[in-house]
């Protein structure tokens, strides 16, 4: 009799926390995966959104945006469930925040305002010499090719450290390449991580070997639209105010 009881004060106590929460909108979410941004990584992404915030679309079109990314068989990872506001989906309380860490293949890509590049398969750890040998040795053609034609093009890269090497920064700079400045643990403002999500849902995974993988990445790669692309090029305006808005927190893109 008390054990019945118990449960049904347990039911009653969950439902009237359930009703409570409900009449504030608070409601069981998937938290946003994000990566972990500290004080001086926020500092540092407002100042840059700031110093970018009048940047047009025109502007915006020169820039070449670049990544790596992995595309693995069977990824499987386990959403974390928050009870928050709806205003409150980004903030730092209520994300999943990442780090980075079967058959898969790791590969290089770019895209600029005319459409994609090809990618590139990067095999093994990626050093400073592989990158500048292998990935970027003919950055001056892909970047004529795919970035607006109308003026020079702009290099952009996170800060890997592959990416950051002296070696690699003076390797750009003889190949007249002008470098935007990037911050640490910013996706959310590179329009490439949209291309990518768009491409790894369309990917066909059922692939028995690294080399049949890689040719349904490229394939899936090479089938986004250069009309979505710009899309993504057209709302690096509103990512600036975004970031702004968040005082460098992060945001929705």
């Amino acid at each position: 009799m008390c054990s019945h009881l118990r449960s049904i004060g347990e039911f009653t106590c969950r439902n009237t926390i359930a009703r409570v929460l409900a009449k504030y909108n608070l409601r069981r979410r998937v938290a946003v995966r994000r990566p972990l941004l500290t004080s001086r990584m926020r500092l540092a992404r407002l100042e840059w959104a700031k110093m970018r915030l009048n940047w047009s679309v025109d502007k915006w079109k020169s820039v070449v945006f670049t990544d790596e990314k992995i595309f693995r068989v069977g990824s499987n990872s386990r959403s974390v469930y928050v009870t928050r506001l709806p205003t409150e989906k980004y903030a730092p309380a209520c994300l999943q925040t990442t780090v980075k860490h079967g058959l898969q293949v790791h590969v290089w890509g770019a895209i600029g305002w005319n459409g994609v590049s090809e990618l590139k398969l990067v095999r093994g750890s990626l050093k400073a010499d592989g990158y500048q040998a292998t990935i970027i040795n003919n950055i001056r053609e892909i970047g004529d090719r795919i970035a607006n034609r109308t003026c020079s093009f702009v290099f952009q890269q996170d800060n890997a450290p592959a990416h950051a090497a002296q070696s690699t920064q003076q390797f750009l700079a003889d190949q007249g390449c002008r470098i935007l400045p990037w911050c640490g643990n910013s996706p959310d403002q590179s329009p490439i991580e949209n291309a990518w999500s768009v491409a790894a849902r369309a990917v066909n995974y059922n692939a028995s070997n690294q080399n049949e993988l890689f040719q349904n990445v490229c394939k899936a790669w090479s089938n986004i639209n250069v009309s979505y692309i710009r899309r993504l090029y057209k709302s690096m305006p509103r990512r600036m105010a975004a970031v702004v808005a968040a005082r460098g927190g992060s945001t929705r893109y």
